[in-house]
């Protein structure tokens, strides 16, 4: 694919280009902020997480552990909680 064609269709799509190449390029970065965050919990709050994530993403905290990782489920979390709007 031409990167005129990927850019048109990101374009139609809505998608900002220049946000998933950010995205892309500063991972890595993210994923220490998040497990830096997930590392300050207290035991009950990591209890209390867990059972969130199965409210809030509809599936278990084990189950995303298996598909991504533990690293990049805590990413994911802690990504879908600032988008929902909670002070993390």
């Amino acid at each position: 694919m031409k990167a005129s064609t990927f850019l048109s269709l990101g374009a139609a799509l809505g998608v900002n280009i220049d946000d998933i190449i950010d995205d892309v390029l500063h991972k890595d970065e993210r994923i220490k902020k998040s497990t830096d965050w997930y590392k300050q919990l207290d035991l009950n709050q990591k209890i209390n997480l867990k059972e969130l994530v199965d409210i809030l993403c509809g599936m278990s905290f084990q189950f995303m552990v298996k598909v991504f990782g533990f690293k990049e489920a805590i990413y994911h979390i802690h990504s879908k909680l600032e988008a929902e709007g909670f002070d993390v």
